[in-house]
C-alpha cells in the first residue's frame, strides 16, 4: 500500500534515515551519523536555512539548521530529533530492521519510533513552512544531534560545553511525549478521547560501579573465605530490597486524574502509605502502567552487570557491578551516595562505590507560552484533546538545553493506537514501527506549533 501523496515525502525521508543504519553501540567509532546529517541537509537545502556541523569525532556529525527570524529580539524555537539509533537483536524481528518497508500504512525499522520519525516530521514541517511563505519572527532552529543513544557526549553534550550559543533557544521540543495515556477507569474518557502526554522533565541518570576485593584461595575450603563474589551478591541483595520513600511532584495529581481511576484508587495513589500496595494491585491488570507510575515517584535502583571471579574452583579475588540509579529532581550526588552507603550498611565491607556518570534530573514548568502553544497545536491537529504533563523515567538530550535555560518539552502527536504500553514496548524493542498517520500528525503538529510561537 502506498502512502498518501501528501505524505509521500515524509515517508521517503524516514525510509532514507532508517536505511542509513546509524547504529550507536556506545563506542566512538559507531553511529556514523554523518550519513543522516547529509540526508537532512540535502532535504533542507535551498529553503533558506544556515547549516552548522559539529563533529568531535570522525563521522559523528550533529547538524544544526537555522532559519533566521525577522526580529533578532524575538523568542526562538528549536525542534530537536536525534539521528542515531540503538542496535538490534539478531532475532525477534518480523522484517528487516533496516529495510524501512512500508506495509499497510506502517513503516517498519529501527528508529521508526525512536526517533527518526520525529526527525523526519520536523524537517518536513520546516520545509512546508518555508514553501508556504511563512517567515518567523524569531529563529527556527532544527537540531539533529549525534550520540543521543549513548548519553550525548559526542552530540548535544559536546555542543553545550563548547559552543552553546548555537543551540540555545527560548523553547525546545523533542521526544518523550505524544502517546495517549491509558484509560484505567470504568467510564469513558472526556469527550471520547484519551489525553496526550507532554514531557516537561525527566529523571536524572546516575551511574555507579561497585567494586569488591577478596583473597584468592582454593574453592574446596570456603569456610570464612574472603570471597569478592559473595560481597557483591550481598550488596546486590541489599540494593534490590531497598525501596526509597515516594515523592510526588507538581504533575503527579494531574497525571493520576487523567488515568480515569475511581476516587478511592486516586486517593490511594496519592497517599505515600497506600501507594505501593495500590501499585501491586494495579500491576495484576496493568503491569507496564504500574511500573511506570512507580518509577515516576521513586528514585530507582537497578544493578545490571555483575562480573566476578576467574575460575570455578578459585575463590574470587575481585569483582565489579554496575548500578543504574534514576533520581527525582532535587537529588544531589552526595545525598545519593550517602543513601547507597546507608543501604549497603554492614554489606559494604570490602565494597567501594565509584561514580561513572551523573546527570541531575531536570524539569520545566507546565505553564506559559510553550505549554499553551503545545496544547493549542495538539487541538489544531486532533480536535478536542487534553494534554497532560509528565516527567519521563528515562533521559533525553533535553536535559542539556534545560541546563542552559531553555524551556524544553517532549511533545509530538502519534495516532490513536499508540498508548503508553505499546509506545514503551517498541522503544529499543523488536519490530519497531510507526504508522503513516502518526507521521502525518507529527508533521502537522510541528508546523502548527511553529506558526503559533513564531508568528
Amino acid at each position: 500500500m502506498s502512502a498518501p501523496t501528501s505524505d509521500s515525502a515524509l515517508v521517503e525521508l524516514l525510509q532514507r534515515l532508517i536505511r542509513n543504519r546509524c547504529v550507536n553501540d556506545g563506542s566512538p567509532a559507531s553511529g556514523h551519523e554523518a550519513r543522516n546529517a547529509a540526508v537532512l541537509e540535502e532535504y533542507l537545502d535551498g529553503c533558506g536555512f544556515e547549516f552548522t556541523r559539529f563533529e568531535p569525532e570522525p563521522d559523528r556529525t550533529t547538524l544544526v539548521a537555522t532559519l533566521r527570524g525577522t526580529d533578532p529580539a524575538a523568542a526562538s524555537l528549536c525542534l530537536m530529533g536525534h539521528i542515531d539509533v540503538v542496535p538490534v537483536s539478531d532475532t525477534g524481528w518480523s522484517r528487516d530492521p533496516f529495510g524501512a518497508e512500508l506495509v499497510d500504512g506502517v513503516v517498519w525499522g529501527r528508529g521508526a519510533l525512536d526517533m527518526l520519525n520525529q526527525t523526519a516530521a520536523q524537517a518536513v514541517a520546516a520545509r512546508r513552512l518555508v514553501e508556504s511563505g511563512f517567515r518567523p519572527l524569531g529563529d527556527l532552529v532544527l537540531l539533529f544531534p549525534a550520540d543521543e543513544e549513548a548519553g550525548g557526549r559526542l552530540g548535544v553534550g559536546w555542543i553545550a560545553t563548547h559552543d552553546p550559543d548555537v543551540i540555545t533557544t527560548t523553547w525546545l521540543v523533542t521526544e518523550g511525549g505524544g502517546f495517549h495515556l491509558p484509560w484505567l477507569g470504568p467510564t469513558p474518557p472526556p469527550r471520547g478521547r484519551r489525553p496526550v502526554c507532554v514531557a516537561v522533565g525527566e529523571k536524572g541518570p546516575m551511574w555507579f560501579e561497585l567494586r569488591a576485593t577478596g583473597t584468592p584461595g582454593h574453592a574446596s575450603i570456603p569456610f570464612h573465605a574472603d570471597n569478592a563474589t559473595e560481597k557483591l551478591a550481598a550488596a546486590a541483595l541489599a540494593l534490590d530490597a531497598h525501596t526509597p520513600d515516594p515523592r510526588f511532584d507538581a504533575t503527579w495529581g494531574t497525571l493520576i486524574d487523567a488515568l480515569g481511576v475511581d476516587a478511592a484508587t486516586r486517593d490511594a495513589l496519592c497517599d505515600p502509605g497506600e501507594l505501593l500496595p495500590t501499585l501491586e494491585a494495579l500491576a495484576t491488570r496493568h503491569p507496564v502502567e504500574a511500573a511506570v507510575l512507580h518509577a515516576l515517584c521513586h528514585t530507582t535502583y537497578s544493578l545490571n552487570v555483575l562480573v566476578a571471579g576467574t575460575k570455578i574452583n578459585v575463590i574470587a579475588a575481585e569483582g565489579r557491578a554496575t548500578l543504574d540509579v534514576r533520581t527525582l529532581p532535587e537529588t544531589s550526588v552526595p545525598d545519593l551516595l550517602a543513601e547507597i552507603e546507608s543501604v549497603l550498611g554492614s554489606n559494604q565491607a570490602g565494597v567501594t562505590v565509584e561514580e561513572i556518570a551523573t546527570h541531575p534530573a531536570t524539569r520545566s514548568t507546565a505553564a506559559g507560552p510553550l505549554w499553551d502553544a503545545v496544547a493549542a497545536a495538539s487541538r489544531d491537529v486532533l480536535g478536542s484533546v487534553d494534554v497532560v504533563p509528565w516527567v519521563t523515567p528515562f533521559a533525553t538530550d533535553a536535559r542539556f538545553l534545560r541546563q542552559l535555560g531553555t524551556t524544553a518539552y517532549g511533545a509530538t502527536l502519534h495516532d490513536d493506537s499508540l498508548d503508553l504500553a505499546t509506545w514503551l514496548s517498541l522503544f529499543h524493542g523488536n519490530d519497531e514501527r510507526v504508522s503513516v498517520q502518526a507521521l502525518s500528525n507529527a508533521a502537522l503538529f510541528y508546523e502548527a506549533l511553529a506558526r503559533r510561537l513564531l508568528s
